[in-house]
């Protein structure tokens, strides 16, 4: 393993615990949230439409994303011998959650305002 990988591991287990904190905070307001919906689609739309209900789905959605990226890095750097491959994979693993957080953020935007 590289002096570089070798050099993150306080702060990305703190962050790893931190995200998890943030996580038991934010999974079952939403899932409560969306249990108590009514209206199907157009209720959805209008309980997202909402300020406050738009941010909390959107750091949900943002340290949920986060949170896997952190988790599935220590899964390379573990497992995956080869430094070229393990580089491949978390670069590709980077562009995919920063691809999801940025569909997630533009549809939250369109739905709160109606772009």
């Amino acid at each position: 393993m590289s002096t570089a990988t070798q050099k993150h591991g306080t702060g990305h287990f703190i962050a790893e615990r931190v995200t998890a904190i943030a996580l038991m905070v934010l999974t079952p307001w939403f899932l409560i949230s969306l249990a108590l919906l009514d209206g199907g689609y157009d209720g959805a739309r209008a309980w997202v439409g909402q300020p406050i209900n738009a941010i909390g789905v959107g750091l949900f959605i943002l340290i949920t994303l986060y949170h896997t990226r952190l988790g599935l890095q220590v899964i390379v750097d573990d497992y995956i011998g080869n430094p070229g491959t393990r580089g491949i994979l978390l670069g590709l693993l980077t562009v995919l959650t920063t691809a999801a957080g940025l569909i997630s953020a533009y549809a939250l935007y369109s739905i709160s305002f109606g772009g």
